[in-house]
């Protein structure tokens, strides 16, 4: 029987997460700063009847934010504030900012992050009638989609997309932003390839996001995937970690590897498992065993009981 965990974030990784530490006799809760369930994953329906099944029998707190106060990890509602002791942040995605995309220019109204533009949908209005998306996903897609009934037109830009064309009514370009002019309203964007005459500009480039250090991230606070399934596989991954009780493994990564990372932190030896983020294409030794990574995020099984990890180039 485990203890209490506590879970930051109700969206799929962390009612995933919430669910599988559940099941293995854990006293989970999740708190979640928005009025629902679902996160940013509400406008997709394969991760919705996922949540539809976790979902049960789980405890919800609503309108709960976390925070970090005095190196400590918090949770603040209207009538209680509690300490968090062990935990995961499941806070997902956060939108890049316009500095860090290199765009320049007035800041007109009429440019929306991603999870506002999706607040206003979801409150059946409308950001705009001419809308540019920045960035290319399975997100940017869906909200395009339930914007298209709304809006004359719809382009999604993305300065690396292969996908080109009409993808489901949608334009799809590959430019990237310049700049953005409108006296008030936005009225312009300046790309690579042109101008576009538009009046509502989301930034729909993500970035993965903890603002919680003190507590594992999990889903998208770790991770860039598009992918429910990998989502779901993570969690499993890290629930199976918590609840295992041999020693951690010495995990050695190579320096010449880059921006790899491997996951769960604190890998527990009686674990057969890791997942490797970030190194699509690159061939690398675990172990001394020679595996071609296939996809940004690979599931590898490892021998259980090791005392050390070793991943290097191949």
């Amino acid at each position: 029987m485990g203890g209490k965990v506590v879970v930051v974030g109700a969206g799929l990784s962390g009612l995933a997460l919430a669910r599988e530490l559940l099941d293995r006799g854990f006293d989970v809760e999740v708190v979640e700063h928005r009025d629902r369930v679902g996160g940013v994953s509400i406008i997709d329906p394969e991760a919705m009847r996922i949540i539809d099944k976790v979902a049960r029998d789980i405890k919800v707190r609503l309108r709960t934010t976390a925070l970090m106060k005095g190196g400590s990890v918090v949770t603040s509602s209207r009538d209680r504030l509690e300490v968090i002791d062990d935990g995961f942040a499941a806070t997902g995605y956060r939108v890049s900012t316009l500095v860090e995309l290199g765009i320049f220019g007035c800041r007109p109204a009429g440019i929306y992050p991603f999870h506002a533009a999706l607040d206003l949908v979801l409150n059946d209005l409308s950001p705009g009638m001419h809308v540019a998306f920045y960035g290319l996903n399975r997100y940017s897609l869906l909200l395009s989609r339930m914007l298209l009934y709304r809006s004359r037109r719809i382009v999604i830009i993305d300065p690396k997309t292969d996908r080109l064309g009409d993808i489901d009514g949608v334009e799809v370009i590959r430019a990237r932003i310049r700049s953005v002019h409108g006296a008030h309203r936005l009225s312009r964007v300046e790309t690579s390839r042109g101008t576009l005459r538009v009046d509502t500009l989301i930034i729909s480039m993500f970035r993965p996001w903890n603002p919680l250090a003190k507590l594992q991230p999990v889903g998208h606070a770790a991770i860039e995937t598009y992918d429910p399934a990998d989502l779901v596989e993570m969690a499993r991954l890290y629930a199976e970690n918590l609840s295992c009780g041999s020693d951690r493994v010495e995990l050695y990564i190579d320096r010449g590897l880059g921006n790899i990372r491997v996951f769960p932190r604190g890998l527990r030896s009686c674990v057969g498992r890791i997942m490797i983020y970030g190194g699509k294409g690159r061939k690398i030794r675990v172990n001394g065993r020679a595996i071609v990574l296939d996809r940004d995020i690979v599931f590898i099984d490892i021998p259980k009981h090791v005392d050390q990890l070793r991943i290097e180039q191949a």
